[in-house]
């Protein structure tokens, strides 16, 4: 049986909520390479201590305040992101954790910054993106399948609507940039 599951079958005897370790879930995310010693799980129950073949999982009693979202995709990232603390590299974190969650787990995530320290409250509004961000992540068909129901309801080409996508979203970013002190744009709009 997977630790997970043996983790969850000991909270079930008491009644308790269980959640991966901040230390495990940076790894299952692809934010440490480091491999926890123990396989260690917070609950809201009692601790315990059980040993499967050479692995020992441990239940550690931890404050309510641990347990937003246990058992989903998106406390399990608020879980890395507490385990990788201030100082990590935003950048690398949000990339991965792009990767790593769904729309509607960053979506999920977003719902519970108010439960994350402050410190990681951009990493988060980062992770949950725009609307367009989710269009600009999704597969050339579904997005195909948009520019031409807008172009329908626009009574414009599916190419200008892509164009306007792109033009818009791009200005998007750039203003995003940290990097740049002032960015100031004239002349005319890309929108018909």
């Amino acid at each position: 049986m997977p630790p997970d599951d043996v983790a969850a079958v000991l909270a079930a005897k008491t009644g308790s909520r269980v959640q991966i370790s901040g230390a495990r879930a940076a790894n299952l995310l692809g934010l440490t390479d480091q491999v926890p010693a123990q396989l260690e799980y917070l609950t809201d129950g009692p601790a315990h201590r059980v040993k499967i073949g050479a692995q020992t999982i441990q239940l550690k009693p931890a404050r309510p305040s641990r347990f937003p979202g246990a058992g989903t995709p998106a406390g399990l990232a608020l879980q890395a992101i507490r385990a990788v603390g201030p100082h990590a590299n935003k950048d690398f974190v949000v990339r991965q954790l792009s990767r790593a969650l769904s729309a509607r787990d960053r979506a999920q995530l977003a719902k519970l910054i108010k439960h994350a320290p402050a410190w990681s409250h951009e990493i988060i509004r980062q992770l949950k993106g725009t609307y367009m961000d989710t269009w600009a992540r999704a597969t050339p068909g579904d997005r195909a399948a948009l520019f031409n129901q807008t172009a329908v309801t626009k009574g414009i080409s599916p190419e200008i609507v892509e164009k306007d996508f792109w033009v818009c979203w791009t200005l998007h970013q750039v203003f995003q940039l940290r990097d740049f002190p002032r960015l100031i744009f004239k002349g005319g709009t890309s929108l018909p």
